[in-house]
């Protein structure tokens, strides 16, 4: 639910009230009914067989509000940037963001189901999550893959596998992403007043020359080398 002032939906035998960011599993073999006024919201169609895969019996998540941190809650996050955007993405952009959806929401039921997560059976759903969680937290320096096992919830083995078929490691996937955000900032006006110590720290980098060696080996020139040609070029705009 992106949008409501109150919704309720009674569905077999759960009755709840839905506001904006709630997520319900809804069974649609089950009677459903739906009292709401002026809303926003999206819906995802999962085949029965998908869901089956991952919870021998789905019918039991019928009725719940997903809970709203891990996977669920990287989901959510998913589908209220894909709500915002879409007007603004290509089609063939608009099916991937449901793609990317609907393998983290495949994710997001088996966690509810209390099952270990599978990324064999989850066709990337785990990756996609793992991703989105590394891209929003690579600037916080406890970010490892220990804590991404832990956001999570699932085994070393298994994120460690679902990375593998992509060809990337959790740890460099970290790193990659602590460089692009040093970037980012190197590369933006606001942030001149920033020295480069300062940036490398608010990147997730603790050490500077284990952040220029590693700058330098990502885009092959060092991070006081890239801002002086921003400068440049921001001068003769």
């Amino acid at each position: 639910m992106a949008f409501s002032p109150s919704t309720c939906v009674m569905h077999g035998a759960a009755k709840l009230t839905l506001r904006a960011g709630d997520m319900m599993i809804i069974d649609s073999s089950l009677p459903t009914e739906i009292k709401r006024q002026k809303h926003r919201a999206i819906t995802l169609f999962i085949p029965r067989a998908k869901v089956s895969a991952i919870c021998p019996d789905p019918g039991r998540l019928a009725g719940r509000l997903m809970r709203p941190d891990g996977i669920a809650g990287v989901l959510r996050a998913h589908l209220q940037a894909t709500i915002d955007n879409a007007s603004h993405m290509l089609p063939q952009q608009q099916v991937l963001a449901m793609d990317v959806a609907m393998q983290l929401a495949l994710a997001a039921l088996s966690e509810e189901s209390g099952a270990l997560l599978d990324a064999e059976v989850l066709d990337g759903g785990l990756y996609h999550a793992a991703k989105t969680h590394i891209a929003r937290d690579c600037t916080k320096f406890a970010t490892n893959p220990l804590s991404v096992v832990q956001y999570l919830k699932c085994s070393r083995t298994v994120l460690y596998r679902a990375f593998a078929k992509h060809g990337e490691s959790v740890s460099a996937c970290i790193w990659r992403a602590r460089l692009a955000h040093a970037r980012q900032m190197l590369n933006a006006d606001r942030n001149r007043h920033l020295s480069i110590n300062e940036i490398a720290f608010r990147s997730g980098f603790t050490d500077h020359s284990t952040f220029d060696r590693m700058f330098k080996r990502a885009y092959g020139t060092k991070p006081g080398e890239m801002r002086q040609m921003s400068l440049e070029r921001s001068q003769t705009r």
